[in-house]
C-alpha cells in the first residue's frame, strides 16, 4: 500500500530529478548565438528533435514528406525515452526541441526549467479506446472498486498518466494513494503482468490493443472516460531557443502542422511508422488505434491537468495554463 508518506516521497523524487536538471539549466548551459537577421526560406537550420517514445509517427511524416526540408530544416529525428532524459538534452543544448507528456511539461516549468509548449501534439480522444488499465489473466479485480491495496505498472511518477486512474479510483471509493504504482517500461508491462510482478497496467498504444488481443482482461479505461480534450504530448523548447531562433520554431511549428493534416488521412501510413519504430509486426498493431492530431493547445483543459496534479500531490504553485505556452503557441 501507498501511504501519504510515500506519495509525497514518490513525488519528491519526480520532483528532484527534474530540480537537478533545472539548475544545470540556469546555471551550467549556454546556448550559442544564432544569426536570425535576413530570415527566408533560403536560410536553412539544422535542428534536432527528440521524441517520446510513444505518438512520434507526424515527427517521421514530416520528414517523409519532405516538410522539414521545404521550410529549409534539416531535421535529426532522436528517439527518446524517459522524460526527464528528454528534458535533460534539451535544456544541455543537445537538442533543440523535445517531445514530452503534457504533465511533465508542467512539472518541469513548476520547478523554474526555462522552457514553453511550443505546438501540441496529441490529446485524449474521449471516444477512442486507445489505453486502459488491464489485469492479469483470472485475476479477480474486474472494477475500479477492487483497486485497494493493488499494484499498478506506469511508465513513470508524477508524469500525469496516472491522473486520470486516480480520479477513477476516487469515484469508485478508492483513495488514490491506496493504489501503488510501479514504474515499468511500456514495452513490459505485459510480461510484467504475465509474470505477475503487477497486479495490473496502464497500458498505452501500441501495447493496449496488443494486450487485449493475447486475452488479458481490462478492468477500465480511466484516460479516455476522464481526460477527454486534454493534451497528452505535447513539444516544447527552451525560453533561450526562443528568444534566438524564433523563425526556426516558427518552421517547426508550421512543418508539425502540415504534418497533422498528413496523418489525420493516412492512418495507415502512421501504423507503418509505428511498426518500423517498434518493431512489432503489422499482425500486432491490426488493431492499434489512432487518433485525430492538432497543432491547438487546448487551454482549459490544459489547465484543469495542472489542478489535479495539484490536487493530488504532484505539484506545488504551478504556473497557470497560459504561463506555460509561448505567445505564438496556437490555442483553442
Amino acid at each position: 500500500m501507498l501511504s501519504s508518506h510515500n506519495k509525497t516521497r514518490r513525488a519528491a523524487t519526480a520532483f528532484a530529478s527534474l530540480a537537478a536538471i533545472t539548475a544545470f539549466a540556469l546555471t551550467g548551459c549556454t546556448t550559442p548565438e544564432s544569426d536570425t537577421s535576413g530570415d527566408s526560406v533560403d536560410k536553412r537550420y539544422e535542428i534536432s528533435v527528440v521524441l517520446a517514445p510513444l505518438a512520434y509517427e507526424t515527427a517521421y511524416q514530416a520528414e517523409e514528406q519532405g516538410y522539414f526540408d521545404e521550410l529549409g530544416l534539416d531535421v535529426t529525428l532522436i528517439p527518446g525515452g524517459d522524460p526527464a532524459a528528454n528534458l535533460a538534452q534539451l535544456v544541455s543544448g543537445e537538442v533543440d526541441i523535445a517531445m514530452v507528456a503534457a504533465s511533465t511539461a508542467i512539472t518541469a516549468a513548476t520547478n523554474g526549467m526555462p522552457i514553453k509548449v511550443i505546438l501540441n501534439n496529441e490529446s485524449i480522444d474521449p471516444t477512442a479506446s486507445t489505453s486502459g488499465l488491464v489485469a492479469q489473466k483470472g485475476s479477480d479485480i474486474t472494477s475500479m472498486a477492487d483497486m485497494a491495496g493493488k499494484t499498478v505498472a506506469v511508465l513513470g511518477l508524477s508524469t500525469g498518466a496516472e491522473i486520470q486512474l486516480f480520479e477513477a479510483a476516487e469515484d469508485a471509493g478508492v483513495a488514490f494513494d491506496d493504489v501503488e504504482l510501479v514504474v515499468t517500461p511500456l514495452p513490459g508491462m505485459i510480461e510484467a503482468l504475465a509474470q505477475g510482478h503487477v497486479d495490473t497496467a496502464l497500458i498505452f498504444p501500441p501495447f493496449y490493443s496488443i494486450a487485449q488481443a493475447q486475452g488479458f482482461p481490462v478492468v477500465a479505461e480511466p484516460t479516455k472516460e476522464y481526460g477527454g480534450g486534454t493534451p497528452n504530448t505535447m513539444w516544447v523548447t527552451t525560453e533561450a531557443k526562443l528568444s534566438s531562433d524564433a523563425d526556426m520554431i516558427d518552421r517547426f511549428r508550421e512543418a508539425m502542422t502540415k504534418a497533422y493534416d498528413f496523418y489525420n488521412d493516412n492512418f495507415e501510413d502512421a501504423r507503418r511508422i509505428t511498426g518500423e519504430q517498434s518493431e512489432l509486426s503489422p499482425e500486432m498493431l491490426a488493431d492499434r488505434v489512432y487518433v485525430k492530431r492538432e497543432p491547438q493547445v487546448n487551454v482549459e483543459r490544459l489547465q484543469n491537468l495542472l489542478e489535479l496534479m495539484e490536487r493530488f500531490g504532484q505539484v506545488e504553485d504551478a504556473p497557470s495554463a497560459k504561463d506555460l505556452l509561448d505567445s505564438e503557441t496556437p490555442t483553442k
